[in-house]
């Protein structure tokens, strides 16, 4: 007998041929809600084939209860990205049953429930496929990651409502002309309806529309056939109300799948964890059929929406793309040891990235900025082993230091996270148990060598004369039993993540080096330490700790669900997260982290760029080598403003920079004092002296108005591309600009001639007008400097970046000589 679409004899001896294969339970289960099954179970050999649907979908009321279809512990209870509330039960049996789209939890992770008891009520939340109200259940097999069983099979037979065919159960196309409209008043079955367009893009928003329509994409195993809606017919940018949509003309046209593949974001190839699965993304690796096109008559429906209430409104406003709503960005630096104090190593980076989130928030974006401090290393347990305290009262004395760190380099963070708080350390085993149910995680014995400096496990290869090259020390060797990861499992979704998203590490030459490390074949890595009492036990082995790399990575998740009381931020924030880091750990962050995300069932990263090392003579500067030079010892001389420029001027931002307290001296003096100190001075001494304080509106020259208009319109490009240090050339390209328009057109000379009143108005005018526009553009990199610009010029503190631009200095009165923004500091007296 063959097996075909639709053909229920072959499904009924498939059915019992699997049955006999399934370990029973040791009596039948409960159904979780009384309705039908909206959707049935449908899975394959391949466990990454398209068209698969590993549960049952059934229908019941929003509201009604949730019963728990078979007794054991619960496993998780929480939300997921586009799964919503989900709560899985692990049975004495062996099996993990999975409640997905509830409305509401009523039973904590760990509590013993019995079949039949109310764990929950009916939602939906999350991204539901249906259009009416179900909840989700799926089988699984816990020690088997690939393990799904159809839950009919454990379900006591009831009479319900024929189930409709499932997409994996979907008939092929009928052949009719394009053009031949659908029957009138004719319901397409269940398994035939498409409720919602694709739209490709990061977060993968799915909006319902009103009119049925003919979606074809090729995240399905074949097209989808629905009522086609009125020809060519798009959603409008323009619309009433939050979501009031209209249609308008549209050519048809067959898509670019080259295009559509970056767009997508996320990884088309990897699963997700029962547990952790929304139905919709079951059998993740959806087959793009080979014999599939774009029908001709068929519109190509797009979507494009303005800015609109983001926190409010139904669950296909939250999901839709960052480009379509509000900007989020979320930015992360490193979480920095603290077997010592800070250095200008630290601050460079944190610097770095407080550049680009203050940019982000003078263009109006929801921005969120985190920091940190990682404590659970070996290196903090033998420095204070070493002055003969615990490790965690010497954590608490230190961290006050990387805690002032942020506001003495004027960082506007939003959370400093410490790996010792409680919310961290209860997400880690929460983070690790989920990896661990998925079947990621065995025991085995390592054996090797261990830098204590890197945290890091290492090989001789990775060795110079037999020392760890960034440390200059003899690694330990270390025998004991850990717990490793299956980092060898995800290398396939690894690769095609760096393929479907070329710049997912930057800058490209840090992209070519993490992708080559995949590709030479990805080894197991221990998650965990024994014998070793500081960290985080592990939930099943409290015995052992997490391996502190481990525990540092997941801290950019877990400070979102405790950084503001009463609030989880995950849904706000992730996955729209760059993380900001130093070549010295890609590996962590650009490999071990993304395999880690995806076995936990989270989204990965929007991007990671890659900067280089601060030497000194040659040498990274790092607190292992003792060759530091303190932020502090900088910013009591030249200021905090100072040192950011100076940091981001130095070097190319990506690269290696030599940093020197002669080279700050330099360019304070040169750049900062002569050159925008200076052009400020001469233009409010010449305002407050020539004019009586007052500045009168004029026409800006066509020249001057073209260079400001220009920096506005080219400098956000540059820092969407990471390029601190180019935008701060652009801008001090302006700086420079106006001082030649100084000597050009001799101000000084015009205001000896009365007559020329109106023309040192309009060169005054055009001045002030320049540096407003500067102290703007320049104002994430000099936040204390920006607003002395303004108040100086008598301008609004407005540094909203549509204020870069030309004309927009308004009259004022009462200008006097500034005083300076960057007084001269004797070289001796620095050095010291």
């Amino acid at each position: 007998m063959v097996y075909r679409p639709g053909n229920k004899a072959a499904m009924a001896v498939a059915a019992a041929v699997v049955a006999l294969m399934i370990p029973a339970p040791a009596a039948a289960w409960t159904w979780p809600v009384d309705g039908p099954v909206l959707r049935p179970f449908v899975a394959e050999d391949d466990p990454y084939a398209g068209g698969q649907h590993r549960g049952i979908d059934i229908g019941a009321p929003t509201g009604a209860d949730v019963r728990s279809a078979a007794s054991g512990i619960v496993a998780f209870a929480g939300r997921l990205p586009h799964a919503g509330l989900c709560l899985t039960v692990r049975t004495e049996d062996g099996y993990s049953v999975t409640l997905v789209h509830l409305g509401s939890i009523g039973v904590p992770s760990g509590t013993a429930v019995t079949e039949g008891d109310v764990v929950g009520t009916v939602g939906p939340t999350g991204d539901p496929d249906e259009a009416e109200p179900y909840v989700y259940l799926g089988v699984r097999l816990t020690a088997d990651p690939n393990g799904y069983r159809d839950p009919m099979l454990f379900l006591p037979a009831r009479q319900a409502a024929p189930t409709p065919p499932g997409e994996g159960q979907r008939q092929a196309l009928p052949e009719t002309p394009s053009s031949a409209p659908a029957p009138a008043k004719t319901r397409q079955p269940s398994g035939l309806r498409c409720r919602r367009p694709v739209l490709y893009g990061r977060g993968h928003a799915r909006l319902r529309f009103a009119r049925p329509h003919l979606n074809v994409g090729w995240w399905k195993s074949r097209p989808r056939l629905c009522r086609p809606p009125s020809p060519r017919l798009r959603p409008s940018v323009h619309h009433s109300g939050l979501f009031g949509l209209r249609f308008l003309p549209v050519r048809a046209r067959h898509p670019d799948r080259r295009r559509l593949r970056r767009q997508r974001g996320l990884v088309r190839g990897h699963r997700q964890p029962d547990e952790l699965v929304s139905p919709r993304r079951g059998g993740d690796r959806r087959a793009r059929g080979p014999g599939a096109s774009w029908p001709s008559s068929a519109p190509r429906l797009r979507a494009s929406f303005s800015l609109a209430e983001r926190d409010s409104g139904p669950w296909w406003h939250r999901r839709l793309p960052l480009s379509l709503i509000e900007m989020r960005f979320y930015l992360t630096t490193p979480i920095y040891y603290i077997n010592s104090t800070p250095h200008i190593g630290h601050a460079y980076t944190t610097i770095a990235a407080d550049i680009l989130v203050r940019h982000h928030r003078q263009r109006g974006d929801d921005a969120f900025f985190l920091t940190g401090t990682d404590e659970h290393a070996s290196k903090v347990a033998r420095a204070a082993e070493e002055q003969g305290l615990e490790p965690k009262e010497f954590a608490d004395r230190i961290v006050e230091h990387w805690k002032e760190l942020p506001s003495q380099i004027n960082a506007s963070i939003d959370f400093f996270i410490r790996t010792t708080d409680e919310g961290h350390k209860a997400f880690v085993q929460d983070f690790l148990q989920r990896i661990y149910d998925n079947g990621d995680i065995y025991e085995d014995v390592y054996a090797g060598l261990y830098c204590v400096g890197c945290e890091a496990f290492k090989t001789e290869a990775e060795l110079v004369d037999g020392k760890c090259p960034e440390h200059d020390i003899e690694p330990e060797w270390i025998e004991e039993k850990n717990y490793f990861f299956r980092l060898s499992a995800y290398q396939d979704r690894l690769l095609a993540l760096y393929d479907e998203r070329p710049d997912f590490v930057l800058p490209a030459f840090r992209y070519n080096e993490a992708r080559s490390f995949i590709e030479q074949g990805l080894q197991d890595f221990s998650v965990s330490r024994a014998g070793q009492p500081w960290g985080v036990p592990l939930p099943w082995d409290p015995d052992q700790v997490a391996y502190v790399w481990v525990d540092a990575l997941i801290n950019y998740l877990s400070a979102l669900t405790y950084a503001r009381e009463g609030e989880n931020l995950i849904e706000r924030y992730w996955p729209a997260v760059r993380h900001v880091l130093a070549k010295d750990i890609l590996r962590f962050h650009c490999v071990f982290w993304p395999a880690l995300l995806l076995s936990a069932g989270y989204d990965v990263p929007q991007q990671l760029f890659v900067h280089g090392y601060l030497t000194l003579d040659d040498r990274k500067i790092s607190k292992s080598l003792g060759n530091v030079i303190e932020p502090l010892d900088v910013i009591d001389v030249y200021g905090a403003d100072a040192l950011r420029f100076y940091l981001i001027r130095a070097a190319t931002f990506g690269q290696d920079g030599d940093a020197s307290v002669e080279d700050v001296h330099t360019r304070y003096e040169r750049e900062l004092g002569n050159e925008l100190g200076n052009l400020l001075s001469r233009t409010t001494a010449l305002i407050g002296r020539s004019r009586g304080g007052r500045l009168v509106p004029a026409e800006v020259s066509p020249e001057l108005a073209v260079a400001i208009d220009e920096l506005g319109r080219t400098l956000p490009a540059r820092f969407d591309a990471w390029d601190l240090t180019g935008a701060l050339d652009l801008i001090w390209e302006l700086v420079r600009a106006l001082n030649r328009h100084v000597e050009q057109n001799k101000p000084w000379e015009i205001a000896k001639d009365e007559a020329r009143a109106g023309e040192l108005d309009r060169v005054l005018y055009e001045l002030a007008d320049g540096l407003r526009a500067l102290a703007v553009a320049v104002s994430s990199y000099l936040p204390e400097t920006a607003p002395q610009i303004l108040a100086a010029l008598g301008q609004p503190d407005d540094l909203a970046w549509e204020n870069v631009a030309s004309g927009r200095t308004v009259a004022a009165e009462g200008i006097q000589p500034a005083e300076p923004l960057f007084p001269r500091v004797d070289l001796p007296a620095a050095a010291a």
